[in-house]
């Protein structure tokens, strides 16, 4: 009996270390709530998965995986933050630097006109 007590809280305590832990790395343990939309590029140059996704400066997400589709295109999935808008007209852009120290997040950048139109995830 005392045994199956003490593999009890052994199973307790460590529970209890590696939801610490997640909190600790700033990571969710059941993960995020998100929105993935998929971007279609002739050149993903610089790009990896874990990249941060920014619109106006803000980071919204991440980069899950990049995707050959053909000899001339890449297919990049994105994780935004569940219930970020992005506008209907939007482009992506890729930073590049003559120095390649650091990531180069992926932009989002709206159109110039302001409209009401939202793309849908997916």
């Amino acid at each position: 009996m005392q045994s199956a007590a003490k593999v009890g809280l052994l199973l307790v305590v460590f529970v209890g270390l590696l939801i610490g832990g997640y909190a600790v790395l700033g990571k969710n343990l059941f993960g995020a709530k998100t929105d993935v939309y998929y971007v279609d590029l002739s050149d993903a140059g610089g790009v990896s998965e874990g990249t941060s996704v920014l619109i106006a400066g803000v980071n919204v997400g991440s980069v899950t995986a990049i995707k050959l589709l053909s000899p001339k295109r890449a297919e990049l999935k994105l994780d935004l933050v569940k219930g970020v808008k992005v506008p209907v007209g939007s482009v992506v852009q890729l930073p590049t630097s003559l120095i390649g120290f650091g990531e180069s997040p992926v932009n989002i950048v709206p159109p110039d006109k302001a409209t009401s139109a939202m793309l849908s995830p997916g």
